[in-house]
């Protein structure tokens, strides 16, 4: 009985983290959520269930938006490159969603000499491979090109597949965050990638973020102020705990009651 109730369970968590992305997805791109969980790279997830009279509605109205044409959010992140590509040459876009990466980098491309992406699918360089710009192939081999002096370059990722090892502090000074997650590790993680210290520095580091008002887009900006105040406090304590225990599942579940807390708030109005 114990392990029926805990695939229960863990069934009931697959199925609450799979809502919220969808949540994000109808935030920052609706488009999104016409393709399959899967296919974002994140987990797998049942789909068999029959979908209701209201969800095929949605479903209708969704296959009939054209991010291209219909996404404020597109068009804002466009002006936004422009001016910045015009001041520092060079900048990082971040989203967590593949379709979000491809739709950026098809919007983007006459805006720079340079624009590709980079996802968890990227291969990374082996030992007896040799950094060939021309052909692009390797995770380091695109890196190698955007850190190109004197060229304008859009490099677009997404946090989860840029880690540690790769830095972009010398070439961008900008970022640009299409959207977020609660995650605030992957979040301060990927401010680092544009922001170390460094003797000799190019210029300020500017952080854009695009916030969607009224939409779970601003509960996670709320949330990772908080988290990544939490840690400022953390670090100036006398004990600093392992940073995991900010991700831990009271973190999950906070983010969760922020959500229904917000929804019950505007239900009210």
């Amino acid at each position: 009985m114990p392990q029926i109730r805990a695939a229960m369970q863990g069934g009931k968590s697959t199925l609450v983290r799979a809502r919220l992305i969808r949540l994000r997805q109808a935030a920052v791109n609706p488009a999104l959520l016409l393709r399959p969980l899967e296919e974002e790279g994140l987990f797998a997830v049942e789909t068999s269930a029959a979908f209701s009279v209201g969800e095929l509605e949605v479903a209708e109205l969704v296959s009939q938006f054209r991010p291209e044409r219909d996404l404020l959010r597109l068009q804002q992140v466009t002006d936004l490159v422009q001016d910045v590509i015009a001041r520092q040459q060079k900048v990082v876009i971040w989203s967590y969603f593949i379709g979000n990466l491809h739709l950026l980098k098809e919007a983007l491309t006459d805006y720079a000499q340079f624009v590709e992406v980079v996802t968890g699918a990227t291969p990374v360089q082996s030992e007896s491979d040799d950094i060939n710009e021309s052909e692009l192939a390797t995770r380091e081999a695109i890196i190698n090109r955007f850190h190109r002096p004197g060229e304008t370059a859009v490099l677009i990722a997404n946090p989860q597949a840029v880690g540690e090892s790769i830095s972009l502090h010398k070439a961008a000074r900008a970022a640009i965050y299409f959207d977020r997650d609660f995650n605030a590790g992957r979040f301060i993680q990927s401010k680092d990638r544009v922001h170390r210290y460094n003797p000799n520095p190019i210029g300020d580091v500017d952080y854009f973020f695009l916030v969607a008002p009224g939409t779970v887009d601003a509960i996670i900006d709320q949330r990772l102020v908080q988290k990544e105040q939490r840690l400022a406090d953390l670090v100036e304590s006398e004990e600093v705990p392992l940073f995991g225990l900010l991700e831990d599942g009271n973190e999950a579940g906070a983010d969760v009651q922020a959500i229904l807390e917000d929804y019950e708030r505007r239900k009210a109005i």
